[in-house]
């Protein structure tokens, strides 16, 4: 599996506003470390029992880590250039992301800490089985708050970093795709689970 990280702090890379939500209100944050049984309220969990576990060990008890955003999407859109490792350009992909961020306050102002865990995560990940899938941990910027009514206006938060994880599963079929993708995010999900406090 294709595995690697890298650092993307630009104005057009990614960001969070943590906690978030939708402008519309049809979608917030919903904090599964201090309550992991409303995991079932978020419907790519419901939907993805592979994604439900990920978020559950990142959110676990014991790990340094939550999560913040999710989603899970497939296409038959797949470039050449992103899967040069494989023999053939494949006809399907099915993908997710979760953010990532350290459940400690002066974590999330760490660089250093970000940077350690995208490349631990990569480690992990590339000793794990091989699947025709592929996953980059991308550090991110963030802008952290106490609340998500302060959210709106980016003046009154402490900026920081985070790590979005992109998994990809590759197939000559949707159901290929899907089931590449399911073994990628297990593989991912158990390099999350052995992250300890750095």
């Amino acid at each position: 599996m294709h595995t690697e990280w890298s650092v993307d702090l630009t104005e057009d890379g990614p960001t969070l506003t943590f906690p978030w939500k939708d402008p519309e209100g049809r979608f917030r944050y919903v904090r599964l470390k201090t309550t992991l049984s409303v995991v079932e309220d978020v419907p790519e969990a419901r939907d993805y029992p592979e994604l439900r576990l990920l978020l559950l060990a990142a959110n676990a008890p014991e790990s340094p880590l939550e999560t913040a955003r999710c989603d899970v999407w497939g296409t038959d859109e797949v470039d050449e250039g992103e899967c040069w490792w494989l023999d053939e350009v494949p006809a399907y992909k099915f993908g997710c992301y979760v953010d990532l961020l350290f459940s400690a306050p002066n974590l999330r102002e760490s660089f250093s800490a970000h940077e350690s865990l995208g490349r631990e995560l990569v480690d992990r990940v590339g000793a794990g089985p091989d699947v025709p899938g592929s996953v980059e941990f991308i550090v991110g910027r963030a802008y952290y708050c106490d609340s998500p009514a302060e959210s709106s206006s980016r003046g009154s938060l402490s900026i920081g970093f985070y790590v979005v994880a992109y998994v990809f599963g590759y197939g000559a079929s949707v159901e290929d795709a899907r089931r590449n993708w399911a073994g990628a995010v297990r593989v991912v999900t158990d390099a999350v689970s052995q992250v300890k406090v750095l």
